[in-house]
C-alpha cells in the first residue's frame, strides 16, 4: 500500500483511459468507478494504520444534459391517468422533481403553508428533511385529496395509497417499486 503514491495512481488512470484493460479501452465512467474503489480501499487501509501516500485522481466526467418532458407531454400524462391520485402523482413528480421514494413517503401532514407560500415536506437521502415549494393550485388539489380523496377508514397517514384493499386488510401505502402500477396485490405478495 505504501508504494501507491499519487504518481503511480495517476499513471494507472492514464493507462486505463488510453489503453484500457484486456477487454479494451475503458470509458471515463469506468475509470472513475475504478479510481473511487481504489480511494475507498486506501481510506480503509489508512484507518487500519497503514502508511498511505497517495490518492487516485478521479477523471472528470462529461456533463450530460437531461432530456425533460414538455408541459404538453406532462399534461398528456396527467390526462391519461385514471384517478385523481395518479394525476396528482404525475403532477407532483413533474412540478417538483422529487424522487419517487420521497413521493411515496409523503404523509397527510407533509403539506405546509407558510406566509402565502406552499410546500411539501419530504424526507430525502440520508434521512434529511427539506421543504419543496409547490404552486397554489397543486397545493389546493393535494389538500383536497388528503382530506377527501383518500379512503376514510385508513389506519395510517400516508398520502398515497393503493387503490384496493389487500384481502382482509387495509389499504397499503404505495412503494417505490410499485408507485404507479400497484392497484392490487400480486400472487407473490399474498405469500
Amino acid at each position: 500500500v505504501s508504494g501507491l503514491d499519487n504518481r503511480v495512481l495517476d499513471r494507472l488512470s492514464a493507462q486505463l483511459l488510453r489503453e484500457g484493460n484486456v477487454r479494451g479501452k475503458l470509458s471515463e465512467h469506468s475509470v472513475h468507478a475504478y479510481a473511487r474503489a481504489i480511494n475507498h480501499f486506501l481510506s480503509w487501509a489508512r484507518k487500519e494504520g497503514e502508511q498511505v501516500g497517495g490518492k487516485a485522481q478521479l477523471p472528470k466526467l462529461p456533463q450530460r444534459l437531461i432530456d425533460i418532458l414538455s408541459r404538453e407531454e406532462i399534461e398528456s400524462l396527467e390526462d391519461a391517468a385514471k384517478t385523481e391520485r395518479d394525476k396528482l402523482i404525475v403532477r407532483l413528480l413533474a412540478d417538483t422533481g422529487i424522487r419517487v421514494g420521497e413521493l411515496v413517503g409523503l404523509r397527510t401532514g407533509s403539506l405546509l403553508q407558510r406566509d402565502r407560500q406552499y410546500f411539501v415536506k419530504v424526507r430525502g437521502k440520508g434521512d434529511k428533511e427539506r421543504l419543496v415549494p409547490v404552486g397554489p393550485a397543486l397545493f389546493r388539489r393535494l389538500s383536497k385529496y388528503a382530506e377527501r380523496g383518500r379512503p376514510r377508514d385508513v389506519a395510517g397517514d400516508r398520502l398515497f395509497l393503493a387503490l384496493k384493499r389487500r384481502p382482509g386488510g387495509d389499504y397499503e401505502p404505495l412503494t417505490s417499486s410499485g408507485c404507479l402500477l400497484y392497484t392490487s396485490p400480486s400472487p407473490r405478495d399474498r405469500q
